[in-house]
């Protein structure tokens, strides 16, 4: 009798155990991670194997900017893909720690200098000068810059 009670107790704690180990695979699956123009300054939790993506141009979106990646974390993100239009940004977690990442946006009617010392330089509702445009000033000298930055811990 006590050696079927012992037989059970280990038979039930090996499933226990098995259980366990199932569930635990389950969230060992690779996620994708989407982020837009809302999420600035979050902190993502993500685990190794985690995609990363931010999305600037989704909906609600920020518009008329264009994007680049001023730092991330190398030794914990690997950068997979950029849009074309620099709004995307796919990055892989490849291994446990922690960073930032951040982004620097330029509004679409920074000009060139040339354009702006010759005075052809189109309008911009978002630039320096008196009438709105940034012909009157330094090329894109008062144009606003976006900071998007976010932290990342892979774990």
């Amino acid at each position: 009798m006590r050696t079927a009670r012992s037989c059970l107790l280990i038979l039930v704690l090996a499933l226990a155990a098995a259980c366990a180990g199932h569930a635990g695979a389950a969230q060992a699956r690779p996620q994708t991670i989407v982020l837009g123009a809302t999420d600035i300054g979050r902190t993502i939790g993500l685990h190794v194997g985690d995609r990363l993506v931010i999305d600037l141009a989704a909906a609600g979106g920020i518009s008329r900017v264009e994007w680049s990646l001023v730092v991330y974390p190398k030794q914990v993100l690997r950068v997979t893909g950029q849009g074309v239009n620099s709004e995307r940004f796919e990055f892989l977690a490849s291994s446990t720690g922690t960073g930032q990442v951040a982004l620097a946006g330029r509004y679409g009617c920074d000009i060139p200098q040339a354009a702006a010392e010759s005075g052809s330089a189109p309008r911009c509702p978002l630039g320096a000068g008196e009438s709105g445009n940034p012909a009157s000033g330094a090329a894109g000298a008062a144009v606003p810059v976006r900071r998007y930055a976010i932290d990342v811990q892979v774990g």
